[in-house]
């Protein structure tokens, strides 16, 4: 609810730094005020999210669109199935680790790995 950024900005600022949990609200969240995002888009494209950040903070919010354009599908598609198995997938196909992971995790389903492999080559990755 981005609207709760405007309530916590009037109400509490300069108590907190607000921080959004979920990269695709990220930007509107920062637009409104907040300084930063804990991101899981970051593990798989970190110099793309550090690009969107930058140009968030310095205020080109153009060029933050069409980075957040970019990563979208992909910002959604890390959670198609349970976290965090589809960044565990992503990175796997980048080459950096394996896709296998332990119980109680389950590997991610192969239903959705072509929409993750989508999102990654519309985000410039693989």
């Amino acid at each position: 609810d981005l609207s709760r950024v405007s309530w916590m900005r009037a109400n509490i600022e300069g108590q907190f730094d607000l921080i959004s949990g979920d990269d695709p609200s990220y930007l509107g969240y920062h637009a409104q005020g907040g300084v930063g995002v804990i991101s899981v888009t970051s593990n798989v494209a970190p110099e793309a999210m550090v690009a969107l950040h930058e140009a968030a903070a310095a205020g080109d919010y153009a060029t933050a669109r069409d980075w957040q354009d970019r990563l979208i599908g992909l910002h959604k598609g890390l959670f198609l199935d349970n976290s965090p198995s589809p960044t565990k997938y992503a990175l796997s196909r980048l080459q950096l680790c394996g896709e296998e992971v332990r119980l109680p995790l389950a590997p991610t389903a192969d239903a959705v790995k072509p929409a993750i492999d989508r999102a990654m080559a519309a985000a410039g990755l693989g």
